[in-house]
């Protein structure tokens, strides 16, 4: 028997395909389409056939149907791009040469403009008892979680707490005097939407008991009990200041317990970001404010180093100070024992 061949193309295959028994011959020349949408854009690609003169594309608006058109395309081309109007569209595509055709590729649909959009933004408050503020807010629509967000000015964060979908309200303690801000962020897989920014004052610095202030333009002395401190829960939690590099895969655990301990003696005591750097927190001093005013993100502070051969074989407790002349150095922050869990 002689085949016949348009361009290459065997007449005899596209007949033996259009027989019902011929399913497995069937396949190869089937192509497999693939329609993704972005926004209006439509992206419409399919395998190739060898030996297609060309595609023909079927579009409708219900499975099976083409009332929205049917378009003949050469064979080098197996992927366009279109720009389409809102709606849910279904589609297929079969190969021909000539007047044969071939079968029928998958049908996909796709739906073109219905909008990913973010929760609805949710309306907060905040309310103040002693050293604690909590933020309350509205549950909104269409989300997968919130974030609540702490600065102390108006636009920024120096606080984040993620807070589940079913959760319309988060207690934060603070150890600091102050005025401060807050707002909630809610989001899904399509963006956020924030809260409206709610001010609060606290007016203690913390729960534990506090040195009172020094006369203006003077200075605290440094307590003196700070070495049996740190000697005391270095032997108490021996394997948290062993594992104290986080270079090393640790973390600052034994430094928040040494902090906790220290404020049970004077809330005056915390952290320290490195070179006053906000965010750089040094992973083994620890700070004392001994001026007026409030704690956080004073630099008028003692900085005390408690880590002896950090991130070494054999850390052990401390009791150095390293303070500059006039603290320059040094900036207190109880932001990430805060953020840790640690009480005030």
């Amino acid at each position: 028997m002689k085949w016949t061949r348009i361009a290459g193309f065997p007449l005899l295959m596209f007949v033996i395909l259009l027989r019902p028994q011929a399913a497995s011959a069937q396949s190869q020349y089937q192509p497999v389409l693939n329609v993704t949408a972005a926004g209006s854009s439509v992206t419409i690609q399919w395998t190739p056939i060898a030996g297609a003169q060309g595609y023909n594309i079927q579009v409708g608006t219900a499975a099976g149907a083409s009332n929205i058109g049917s378009i003949n395309l050469p064979s080098l081309i197996t992927r366009i791009v279109v720009a389409a109007p809102t709606g849910t569209y279904f589609l297929r595509v079969r190969a021909f040469a000539g007047s044969l055709l071939g079968p029928f590729s998958n049908e996909a649909s796709i739906t073109v403009g219905t909008s990913c959009v973010p929760p609805p933004a949710p309306t907060a408050s905040a309310a103040v008892t002693g050293a604690n503020v909590t933020v309350n807010w509205n549950a909104v629509t269409n989300v997968l979680g919130y974030r609540v967000e702490f600065g102390q000015t108006p636009g920024t964060t120096a606080l984040v707490q993620n807070v589940l979908p079913t959760t319309t309200s988060f207690t934060q303690s603070s150890p600091v005097v102050g005025t401060f801000v807050a707002r909630v962020v809610a989001g899904n897989s399509c963006g956020t939407s924030t809260s409206n920014e709610v001010s609060f004052t606290i007016g203690g610095g913390g729960s534990g008991p506090r040195t009172p202030d020094p006369p203006p333009g003077q200075r605290l002395p440094m307590p003196g009990y700070g070495p049996a401190v740190a000697q005391a829960v270095a032997n108490a939690y021996r394997g948290d200041l062993n594992r104290s590099c986080r270079e090393a895969g640790g973390n600052n655990i034994w430094l928040f317990r040494l902090v906790q301990a220290l404020r049970q003696q004077d809330s005056r005591w915390g952290l320290n970001w490195k070179r006053q750097v906000f965010g750089d927190m040094s992973q083994d001093i620890v700070t004392y404010n001994y001026g007026a005013g409030q704690d956080e993100d004073t630099r008028n502070v003692y900085a005390i180093d408690v880590i002896v051969g950090h991130c070494g074989p054999s850390p052990n407790w401390n009791w150095h100070d390293v303070t500059d002349p006039n603290g320059a150095g040094a900036r207190w922050t109880l932001l990430p024992y805060l953020a840790a869990g640690f009480p005030p």
